[in-house]
């Protein structure tokens, strides 16, 4: 049987490697919780699932990188990266807007 080996494919799955080995990493160094994380403990995480999230989304070939300022933890500098949009149905929006209170 021959291999085709997709790299898209092959890149997710390392990303996705690289994130759960740093959540193991970090689960083992706090003590399953009882310690306190630090922030650039957290961060690398974020960042590690972000480039797994990336690379999944380009695996499905609907990669549209959707940005907004994020503040990271313990700084104080806006930084440009990749947000998940928030979906609302227009049926609650239309029900929120109805009920603000007229000015």
């Amino acid at each position: 049987m021959q291999e085709n080996r997709d790299p898209a494919f092959a890149a997710w799955v390392a990303a996705e490697s690289a994130a759960y080995t740093a959540i193991h990493s970090l689960h083992q160094f706090t003590c399953g919780g009882r310690k306190q994380a630090s922030a650039a403990q957290i961060e690398k995480i974020a960042m590690l699932r972000v480039e797994a999230a990336a690379r999944f989304a380009e695996l499905q070939g609907k990669f549209v990188a959707p940005t907004s300022t994020v503040v990271h933890i313990g700084t104080k500098r806006p930084a440009k990266e990749p947000v998940r949009p928030i979906m609302v149905a227009a049926r609650a929006v239309q029900r929120l807007s109805s009920q603000a209170p007229a000015a």
